[in-house]
């Protein structure tokens, strides 16, 4: 089984330490720059979906309709959350069948940034609120019956789900990470 903890304000966070030993071996292989080790990411979204659902399912009321916000990477793309903005809610839906779940873009970046990551193994400090560059692109959202939630495959201090919420004004976070790795310097 993995870990799971609840992270930081409204986010809830899940430790994926606990992977099957061929997946944390592959897994390091590819920190040690040998990308035919990488993890599958089919793999890692399922692993990812089937820990996350059932805190999704816990934290709202039965009734509540959950609405699934991928966050956007650095150059502005949302393809790796969407992915796993879509095998959670298709987790969601085959858990839990009576579940109203969607997924929605109502975040996007007036233009790419370069990447907190980045930045830190600089020696850096990761972006600033405002260097996010998030903007909203949704339009009026319903508010009563609905939570939304915003599905991030990172975090590190968790300074980019509140960018994601400056911008939109509402959202909690969820989000497949180690929390293992120090906050670096901010």
């Amino acid at each position: 089984m993995f870990e799971s903890a609840q992270g930081h304000g409204d986010s809830a966070i899940v430790h994926p330490a606990r992977l099957p030993a061929e997946f944390r071996q592959r897994q390091a292989g590819a920190a040690a720059g040998h990308p035919q080790h990488q993890i599958a990411p089919p793999i890692a979204m399922a692993v990812a979906a089937r820990d996350l659902a059932p805190l999704l399912d816990a934290a709202e009321a039965p009734d509540t309709h959950l609405v699934l916000m991928p966050v956007p990477a650095s150059t502005g793309t949302i393809d790796a959350n969407r992915q796993l903005a879509n095998e959670l809610a298709a987790e969601v839906h085959r858990r839990y069948p009576a579940r109203r779940v969607q997924i929605k873009i109502t975040v996007g970046r007036q233009h790419p940034v370069e990447s907190s990551c980045v930045r830190r193994r600089r020696g850096e400090a990761g972006l600033s609120i405002d260097q996010h560059a998030f903007l909203r692109v949704a339009g009026p959202l319903t508010a009563t019956g609905t939570a939304y939630y915003f599905v991030d495959n990172m975090a590190t201090t968790g300074r980019t789900l509140a960018a994601c919420r400056a911008a939109l004004g509402f959202g909690d976070g969820i989000v497949w990470a180690d929390q293992g790795i120090k906050p670096h310097a901010q």
